[in-house]
């Protein structure tokens, strides 16, 4: 019974004492069975412990002490170490007493988990029940003695629930927090388990909490087996001590091996400081990890599987093993809460991984990429441990490390992948050990903000000693001997057949290496030559920031082009450190898709060479502010406003640009000239350079139309074929571009190209005619949207023309293609409008020169639109009039190209590109250009 039931009775007495003062002697023979009576005078200053009625004066007020009754006591069948009681009426709690000793544990309850001693798994044990009110109540004597034996547990991971339930606590009781099982400062708990070839390693998860330990150290953590002291195979020392500051979680791993046996075995852990706060167990775990401790080690990991989420640019060469991640990797343990991101392998607060390294010659330096995602100005912090002790980076003075102390930091950054840190660490001193390394989150040194550090990469590798020998290593060889690349890489990188390509869209990236320059003699000077390139992006701008033993040495924005003989150089002069050694690495932060590492040089000189870095080389661009002669079948700025661009940029109709109109002329519809049956427009002009190709485009409103161009020189009028055709006669259907289903008849309007190189330096009309009858089945409207001229392109190296540029010049000539079709001029090149008229562009190459010989031949023509979401675009492509290939392609707001290979017309003189979009759009436009040269 509680004290609250007691004084219920008390009063009771009380009152029966008051109204029945002579009847002490009838209230004595009414006592409960199960317990003994006692009397007592209430001026008695304590209790009497006698089981006998004994009388004072009647004049004094007499109490009845009530001794308790023994607890039954049973042992718990299914619970080891467990015992149970009866609830004894009126008691208030129990002391329980184990293995006789004097002074019993207060318990308030039915049930006590005897605790382990280092003296076996049997204990006796024995309980009396015990009053609060001892006025009124006597203390039981010791109840039955019973014998409880501590069963071995058949469990082999405790998560917090496991952890409070299944072991036991040798002083006290076992609390909790959120995390996990909370040992008190000093205390112990214990577990009996039978260690088997499965069982025999032990792994223990501990953390304390950041800031919350006023000691000089966080908990201390020791386990023993059987009374015997077993120390960690990943710590130094026989005890752990766990991180104060941080409070991240630690693994401790102990190898238990030594007590296999039959019997079963008391593992102890106890909190050894005696004032820590908190020692917190999250999870523990028995098993047989000696794979983990043994497991071979790649050369180099991705912190997340980037092949998932960027196929395109994460994609290795043929032929080559997989990248491995460390996500995926079971050799890595996660500890604390690790998820995986596109980004890479993300560490929460206080969590970490942990790998069991066999240190060599080949693996005693590591590189490791990390960053996070908070603002430019959110720092975070990481480091890295071997056996629990934290190491210095290269150029490090600490033992972690913070974005903001970073000598690569950049504080115009506009994304955290920019913001990316790569850190070496010398893992020379092990070599020849296995080692547990940890890579942590360290977040407790970089307050405020995201809390995740987030793994790009990991990679191995040794120093490479340099002597007077020049070495290369070709990067586009790496297909070939991948994993074992020459030096470190950092950030989400792989293998193309051109080299070690880098996405830092997402991620800044790099490379690292050690050099050995002690057998280089005194007064050499020593270089380090890397070569860069770009790759499907042609002409993008890449940072790349040096560095020398963690110090900042340059910082340089290169030009990278997608040309294997124009490479960027980022070089390093290492002379001063001639007789040492010399940690090199180089950062790219900036935004790029595919920055691209092609060859790695390092030798010895007795001369000083300057321009060890410089960025790739643009081509001549083409600068003409004339490039032709061209116009538009109708004023479009008419009807279609906008669209045609600016007033000052627009182009005449055909009657403005000196066209003649003979016959049934019409240039007063919306989309251009409308020439009828047996009517023509002629045009008189030199045929100069500038005049050597004409294009010509046009559509009907239904059926077939047939139509002609035609040279008269000294009165002789002489049909000519398109390009790429036998007959002089043109026409809608038999266009190589034509489609048999479309939307709409303008999807079929033609571009046909002509060579008029037989008359250059000659005065000639040129004449375009339909030549449909009345009784035929051609159509009375040949529609006319324009015509062009230019020039042929000389190629004998690589060059660039830059539509962008027009605009600029102020001159609406200054094209170096021709447009077919209704186009016009923007700030971002040619655009045109092909929601009424296909459209396109078409230009003659003169192949022949032979500077070319042996080369490769390639043109791309890069098309863009003001759509962010893009929009599916079909281009038809022409070669020399023929139709080579149909794609669609999504065009948005970045660049799109389409490429030609030329190489093998090298040698002809004549040779005719066309590009045409049969797509139904308001905007596409033409950006540039680009003929390279290898």
């Amino acid at each position: 019974m509680k004290k609250s039931l007691a004084l219920l009775v008390l009063a009771s007495v009380l009152s029966m004492t008051a109204c029945n003062n002579n009847n002490n002697d009838k209230q004595s023979s009414t006592s409960s069975p199960t317990s003994t009576t006692t009397t007592s005078s209430t001026s008695s200053s304590k209790p009497s412990t006698s089981t006998s009625s004994s009388s004072s004066s009647s004049s004094s007020s007499q109490i009845i002490k009530t001794t308790l009754a023994a607890p039954v006591v049973t042992v718990d069948e299914e619970k080891s170490g467990v015992i149970n009681w009866n609830d004894v009426e009126n008691a208030d709690y129990y002391l329980v007493y184990v293995n006789g000793s004097e002074e019993g544990v207060e318990v308030v309850g039915t049930t006590y988990k005897v605790p382990l001693t280092d003296a076996g798994l049997t204990s006796t044990v024995t309980v009396k029940s015990m009053t609060d009110d001892e006025e009124h109540f006597v203390n039981s004597g010791m109840s039955n003695l019973v014998s409880v034996t501590h069963k071995a547990s058949d469990r082999t991971t405790w998560g917090k629930d496991e952890l409070l339930s299944d072991w036991t606590a040798l002083s006290g009781t076992l609390g909790s927090v959120n995390e996990g099982l909370d040992l008190k400062a000093g205390q112990s708990m214990a577990i009996v388990k039978k260690i088997t070839v499965e069982t025999k390693m032990f792994n223990l998860f501990v953390r304390d909490f950041e800031g919350q330990e006023t000691g000089e150290t966080g908990a201390i953590v020791e386990l023993k087996v059987n009374g015997a002291v077993v120390a960690p195979v990943n710590f130094e020392t026989e005890t752990v001590t766990i991180d104060k500051d941080c409070g991240r979680q630690l693994l401790i791993t102990y190898d238990l091996s030594s007590y296999i046996s039959d019997d079963a075995s008391i593992i102890r852990i106890t909190e050894k400081t005696g004032y820590s706060n908190h020692c917190v167990v999250t999870y523990a775990a028995m098993g047989d990890y000696s794979s983990l401790l043994s497991a071979g080690t790649k050369q180099n990991y991705w912190g997340h599987n980037y092949a998932d989420n960027w196929s395109g640019e994460m994609n290795h060469a043929d032929g080559m093993e997989d990248i491995a991640n460390i996500a995926n990797d079971p050799s890595w343990i996660k500890v604390g809460n690790i998820g995986d991101l596109n980004e890479g392998l993300k560490l929460e607060k206080e969590a970490s991984i942990v790998k069991y390294l066999e240190v060599t010659e080949a693996n005693s330096l590591m590189t490791v990429a990390f960053r996070n995602f908070g603002g430019i100005d959110e720092d975070f912090a990481g480091g890295v441990s071997v056996n629990g002790k934290f190491l210095k980076a290269v150029g490090d003075n600490k033992t972690y490390f913070t974005k903001l102390t970073t000598p690569t930091y950049l504080a115009e950054a506009n994304d955290g992948g920019q913001e990316a840190v790569m850190k070496t660490y010398d893992l020379s001193a092990y070599i020849g050990k296995t080692v547990c390394l940890t890579i942590a989150n360290l977040k407790c040194y970089a307050p405020g903000g995201n809390e995740d550090l987030v793994i790009g990469s990991v990679s191995f590798g040794s120093a490479v000693k340099v002597t007077d020998t020049r070495t290369t290593f070709d990067a586009s060889l790496s297909k070939n001997i991948y994993p074992n690349l020459p030096l470190m890489v950092a950030g989400p990188f792989t293998v193309y057949n051109e080299g070690i390509s880098f996405r830092t869209n997402d991620y800044a990236g790099g490379i690292a290496q050690r050099f050995d320059l002690s057998e280089v003699a005194e007064g050499k000077h020593v270089y380090v030559r890397t070569y860069w390139r770009g790759l499907v992006e042609d002409n993008i701008t890449a940072k790349f920031q040096t560095l020398v033993n963690g110090e900042l040495i340059n910082t340089y924005d290169y030009l990278l082009r997608d040309r294997e003989d124009n490479l960027a150089c980022v070089g390093l002069d290492l002379s001063n450190f001639v007789g040492q050694t010399a940690d090199v690495a180089i950062h790219i932060p900036s935004r790029n898709y595919r920055v691209v590492l092609t060859k790695v040089e390092y030798y010895t000189t007795d001369e000083t060479e300057d321009n060890l870095s410089y960025p790739a080389t643009e081509d001549p661009v083409i600068v003409e502010t004339t490039g032709g002669e061209f116009a538009w079948g109708h004023n479009y700025k008419d009807n279609w406003g906008g669209e045609m661009g600016d007033d000052n940029l627009k182009y005449s109709n055909l009657a403005g640009s000196g066209w003649t109109y003979t016959g049934d002329v019409n240039d007063g519809f919306n989309e251009g000239c409308k020439i009828g049956y047996g009517a023509s427009v002629t045009k008189t002009l030199t045929i100069d350079q500038l005049h050597q190709t004409m294009a010509i485009s046009a559509r009907s409103f239904g059926r077939d139309f047939k139509g002609r161009v035609s040279v008269i020189e000294n009165e002789v009028e002489t049909p000519l074929a398109p390009i790429g055709y036998q007959d002089t006669d043109f026409t809608q259907n038999g266009a190589a571009t034509h489609k048999d289903s479309v939307e709409d008849g303008c999807q079929n309007a033609i571009m046909y190209a002509y060579d008029l190189s037989a008359y250059l330096n000659k005065e000639v009309t040129i004449k375009v005619e339909n030549t449909g009858t009345q009784d035929s089945n051609y159509c009375d409207e040949l529609v006319v949207g324009s015509i062009g001229f230019t020039s042929v392109l000389k190629v004998t190296e690589s060059l660039r023309w830059d539509a962008s540029t027009v605009k600029g010049t102020n001159n609406n000539q200054a094209l170096q293609v021709i447009p077919c079709g209704p186009f016009s001029i923007y700030n971002e090149g040619i655009n045109f409008r092909t929601q009424d008229f296909a459209s396109g562009i078409t230009k003659t190459l003169d192949l022949s020169d032979e500077a070319l010989t042996g080369k490769t031949v390639k043109v791309k023509v890069g098309f863009r639109n003001f759509n962010s979401g893009g929009e599916d675009i079909e281009f038809q492509s022409l070669l020399n009039g023929a139709l080579v290939s149909t794609e669609t392609k999504k065009i948005n707001e970045d660049i799109t190209y389409l490429e030609f290979d030329l190489t093998q017309l090298i040698g002809q003189s004549s040779v005719n590109l066309g590009i045409r979009t049969p797509s139904r759009t308001y905007r596409i436009v033409m950006t540039d250009l680009v003929v390279t040269v290898e």
